[in-house]
């Protein structure tokens, strides 16, 4: 449960009632974020913060690649909300799993979850890395611009919140699923894409 701590004694602690996901979803359908996308984690509407210039055409390419490899029985949905629990649902930059998917109906089921972060980096690393483990995320990928790399979670603990492989994947390296290789990218193609008429940006 989340508190304020509005003094200094217990008795002027005031107790906050987490947001749920139906209430979210209400308020979202009303059109109460149209000053900017939100998520919701842990109960609390949580603000999704402006990246730096490249982040969307690294999007982007990340996401035709994906597509492209993953064939017919994929789909990729870029900036899509993601329900894990009753209290939270995450909005990332891409989901990716299977076309036959009920999307409307529940959490459906991931094989992929990629951020692409800047100044996310903290909560892309640290809370929704948490999150994404305990849904049980096949596997979890951050795209961190800033030092040029990929960093890939893998085999989700589901009960402890934590992964049980992780490797890290640079310039001139390809990060790979590890059950489904068709589902790989290029770190240079990635960071490519930082800069406009960069190779990534080409198909």
């Amino acid at each position: 449960m989340l508190q304020i701590l509005d003094g200094k004694t217990a008795e002027e602690t005031v107790r906050v009632r987490p947001l749920r996901r139906r209430e979210y979803e209400h308020l979202e359908r009303g059109g109460a974020f149209e000053d900017g996308p939100v998520e919701l984690l842990c109960g609390a509407m949580v603000e999704v913060v402006a990246d730096c210039p490249g982040h969307d055409p690294v999007v982007g390419v990340a996401a035709a690649r994906l597509r492209a490899r993953g064939g017919a029985a994929c789909e990729v949905r870029v900036k899509q909300p993601l329900p894990l629990t009753d209290f939270t649902v995450a909005r990332p930059d891409l989901v990716v799993g299977p076309v036959t998917t009920p999307w409307a109906s529940g959490r459906p089921a991931t094989w992929l979850v990629v951020e692409v972060a800047d100044a996310s980096l903290p909560k892309d690393r640290g809370l929704k890395r948490v999150l994404y483990a305990q849904a049980g995320i096949e596997e979890y990928w951050v795209v961190d611009l800033a030092a040029g790399v990929v960093e890939a979670f893998a085999r989700a603990n589901a009960r402890l919140g934590e992964w049980e492989a992780y490797a890290v994947s640079t310039v001139g390296e390809w990060v790979v699923h590890g059950s489904r290789p068709t589902l790989a990218l290029s770190v240079d193609d990635l960071m490519a894409g930082l800069w406009p008429g960069g190779a990534a940006l080409a198909g």
